[in-house]
């Protein structure tokens, strides 16, 4: 998958790892727990947002992400990582996550 920030500072498009689809990632949205265009995220996980559950990760059973919103949540993390050794993210991790 391939992350990209858009225009405004809490959207990113993320591609698909199954087809040639993006989706787009507003992480602005749900208080913070974000939002994906994608199928998954409207009927499984905002249901579950929905219920006023907060935020867990894509790797739990109880999960309110979708793989395109913790792809978004990596690419940050790496960003972040990569700014405070004071490079580029792709200077250290490779682009595709």
């Amino acid at each position: 998958m391939l992350v990209r920030q858009m225009d405004n500072a809490g959207r990113f498009s993320v591609t698909s790892a199954d087809d040639r689809d993006y989706y787009v990632v507003d992480i602005t949205e749900n208080e913070g727990r974000m939002v994906c265009s994608c199928a998954d995220f409207r009927f499984r996980c905002q249901r579950q947002l929905d219920t006023g559950s907060k935020a867990y990760p894509y790797s739990s059973s109880l999960r309110t992400g979708c793989k395109h919103t913790h792809a978004v949540v990596l690419f940050l993390g790496q960003t972040y990582i990569a700014a405070i050794s004071g490079k580029n993210r792709t200077d250290i991790f490779d682009d595709n996550l």
